[in-house]
């Protein structure tokens, strides 16, 4: 099979922090912030320029701008903003960021955004939060080429005893050479650090986001989430929240929690960890006896451990910890044992009394699937373990299960997992040190697994590269198969604590699509269009580009929708960009081909008889971007020339051929009304209204910009004022002239 290459650095770490939050979402399973991910500052109140001052006091509204340049020494910061009003210490651009080579360190603030700044050189850490500090947004900035001096993090967050640290959110960075990732002794220099060691019970943090971040040869753990030393003091560092980030080539595991409660790792990437030192190579982890840690929809590959889980140590009965979702993939295998263990598990469970559950994972091409030593209950059920490497030269056979103890101190439990072994049996369990080779002498001897299947789970594609890798294909084994009443209750008990849902397999689709949950991390269901979109393509919001990319993404009408058949159009169906309707979005699940220009029909017209419509214009592009539409779907991008489809209704059909894989036509609807600000729910007339409408809801660049669904921004350059006055102006139309609000058969 084909694996992952591992990108240019500078194109990856670039790529990181030039993106727009526009449009951005939070990982499954995270809630998003209140603060921190897509403030705009205004013009600068204050620039600092050749040195920096030692301390400095935000005020409400202030803008400090650093100018070019390097600057070492610290920087103490104090006082912040309001949430309506928040402060900004700032580069001015992601292309020209100042330099520091010392530090800076938040000493109680509050409503502050730093952004577009390079700690580059020198050692020691980057950035702390040491006092009582809350909503602290770090986005956009580089943390990199630091010498080791000591425990320390790339951003640190310690409150002083008594104080309390929450809301912070760590977005967008970039962490690179942070020590001796090849050390062999322990450098605990890690990215992102959450920590209350040494504090005690008057002291707490909660409510952290640390989102879409990327790190690169850390010589401790990218994130590092760090409860302390007290009894109890998993109580006090909570709420953590880690999600969509990548970690890859360390020292340490890329994400990994000790104490704490409340830690939710969700949709990131670790890979190519290796053992370095006492280091073991892992991919994600936890010890110390967390509660309520869930390790949900991660992607993890080439590493010696998946998932481990290092002692917890007494006392931690009743603690909790899920790993539900993930997918694990190619696993390392570095000769020897560590520390008693053979390298080269999915996941790794060493000794513990807190209780754990190991659901709806999918395992492929590892050396071996799970092991666990036992001190507590583990509960496993619904994964897909399959084709494991050959060749064990001095551990013995590989095995897909491995539990030492399974009833000590607990109970532990297997059923309903889907093994898989090319040309032969199951490549065996271990269990209470006896060991069996067939699928039937286990459960025969130990009554386990009495509903598991063993078969090929006939994955759409093994390629790593490709968007539908270890997606299950029609006729799979595992659709259907889970035990889908525990999963449920599991999905509910997060509903319950945290009032999201994580119903969705690992791209996002809804669970289950058929008459139960399928076993594995993915949810196998029909072609089918599960996303219709309209964009206003060569606006601000896809950076004036005409061509089809990803950057389109961010300039879909989020407020729009497709008008189906047997509806009546409303303002939520039609756009009013002075461009027309130039570009559509569709989503298909499943897609079997490229389409082309003949999968398709286009046809506008003005009134509620579709059939006796005319040909629309030709598009000028159709193309695809294979797993990138919802629920890591197909997504089709159709742009048509600016203002050719305008003031009509465009119907577009996406046709059932072989191409699309469709058992039925797909037909839906979108419109454009030039200066419509959707003011009348019964007509779509533009008139002086609206251009009143218009001057009465002003938006600059630098104070107010308007945002996607601002129905006054016209031209979508994020700007409302004369301009669309005037667009409003040269488009009246009357009641004969208007859009009309159709209803489609």
């Amino acid at each position: 099979m084909q694996h992952r290459v591992t990108p240019i650095i500078l194109a990856v770490t670039l790529a990181a922090i030039t993106t727009t939050a526009a449009g951005w979402t939070p990982p499954l399973g995270i809630p998003a912030p209140s603060f921190g991910i897509d403030e705009v500052a205004g013009s600068a109140t204050q620039t600092i320029s050749g040195s920096l001052p030692s301390s400095i006091t935000l005020s409400p509204g202030d803008v400090v701008q650093i100018d070019p340049g390097t600057y070492s020494g610290n920087m103490y910061i104090y006082g912040g903003g309001t949430g309506a009003n928040p402060a900004f210490i700032r580069g001015a651009s992601p292309s020209n960021m100042p330099q520091f080579t010392g530090r800076f360190e938040v000493r109680g603030g509050q409503y502050v955004v730093f952004e577009n700044l390079d700690f580059n050189g020198g050692s020691g850490g980057c950035f702390s939060i040491v006092g009582a500090s809350h909503h602290i947004g770090i986005r956009d900035c580089y943390f990199r080429n630091r010498l080791y001096v000591g425990n320390t993090a790339g951003i640190g967050m310690t409150p002083g005893l008594g104080d309390t640290i929450s809301d912070i959110v760590v977005y967008n960075n970039s962490f690179t050479e942070l020590g001796d990732w090849q050390a062999v002794v322990d450098q605990d220099f890690h990215g992102v650090g959450p920590n209350l060691w040494g504090r005690d019970s008057t002291t707490e943090q909660y409510n952290i986001w640390i989102l879409d971040n990327y790190f690169h040869h850390v010589s401790g753990n990218g994130v590092q989430v760090n409860a302390g030393n007290w009894t109890d003091s998993y109580l006090y560092l909570h709420h953590i929240y880690i999600g969509r980030n990548t970690f890859h080539a360390g020292r340490q595991a890329g994400f990994w929690s000790k104490q704490a409660s409340d830690v939710i790792m969700s949709q990131n990437k670790s890979y190519n960890n290796r053992s370095h030192g006492g280091q073991p190579g892992d991919g994600i982890g936890h010890q110390y006896g967390p509660h309520n840690l869930w390790i949900i929809f991660n992607e993890i590959w080439d590493c010696n451990f998946g998932i481990r889980q290092s002692d917890t140590g007494a006392g931690n009965e009743g603690h909790l910890s899920y790993v539900i979702g993930n997918v694990i993939y190619n696993s390392y295998q570095e000769g020897g044992l560590h520390w008693g263990s053979p390298t080269g598990w999915a996941i790794s469970f060493w000794q513990g009394t807190s209780t754990r559950y190991i659901l709806n994972n999918t395992f492929y091409d590892v050396h071996n699937g799970v092991e666990a030593i036992m001190n507590g209950p583990v509960t496993t059920a619904n994964n897909i373990t399959s084709t494991l490497k050959n060749g064990y030269p001095n551990n013995g056979p590989y095995r897909h299960y491995a539990y030492s103890h399974p009833a000590r101190y607990g109970v532990a439990s297997m059923d309903y997992e889907l093994l898989y072994q090319p040309g032969r049996d199951i490549k065996g369990f271990w269990w209470d040190w006896g060991a069996f080779n067939t699928l039937a002498t286990f459960v025969a001897a130990t009554g386990q697994c009495q509903n598991a299947v063993q078969g090929d789970p006939l994955f759409v594609s093994v390629d790593s590269a490709s968007p539908d890798f270890l997606d299950l294909g029609a006729g799979s084994p595992a659709i259907d198969a889970a035990d889908s009443a525990l999963i449920e209750s599991i999905c509910d008990t997060f509903d319950n604590k945290y009032g999201l849902s994580i119903k969705y397999d690992f791209k996002g689709r809804p669970r289950p699509q058929g008459n139960g949950w399928d076993i594995g991390a993915f949810e196998w269901a029909p072609v089918a269009v599960v996303g219709r979109y309209v964009f206003y393509n060569n606006c601000a919001f896809d950076g004036n580009d005409p061509a089809a990319n990803a950057a389109d993404d961010g300039a879909i009408a989020t407020d729009k929708t497709a008008l189906l058949g047997g509806g009546t159009a409303t303002f939520a169906n039609y756009t009013s960009y002075r461009r027309g309707v130039n570009g559509v979005m569709i989503d298909i699940r499943g897609l079997v081909a490229t389409p082309t220009a003949s999968d398709f029909t286009f046809k506008v017209g003005n009134d509620s008889n579709p059939p006796s419509w005319s040909a629309a214009p030709a598009p000028s592009s159709i193309t695809v971007r294979a797993g990138e539409g919802a629920g890591g779907s197909d997504r089709i991008t159709i742009i048509w020339a600016d203002n050719a489809i305008e003031k009509q209704w465009l119907q577009v059909t996406v046709k059932a051929t072989p191409n699309t894989g469709l058992a039925a036509d797909d037909v839906f609807y979108f419109a454009n009304a030039i200066g419509e600000t959707g003011n009348s729910p019964s007509d779509a007339e533009v008139t002086p209204t609206d251009e009143v409408a218009v001057r009465n809801n002003p938006h600059t660049l630098g104070i107010n910009p308007a945002d996607i669904t601002d129905a006054h921004d016209f031209n979508r350059d994020r700007k409302v004022g004369p301009t669309d006055a005037v667009i409003c102006r040269n488009n009246g139309t009357s009641s004969m002239t208007a859009l009309q609000l159709i209803t489609v058969p």
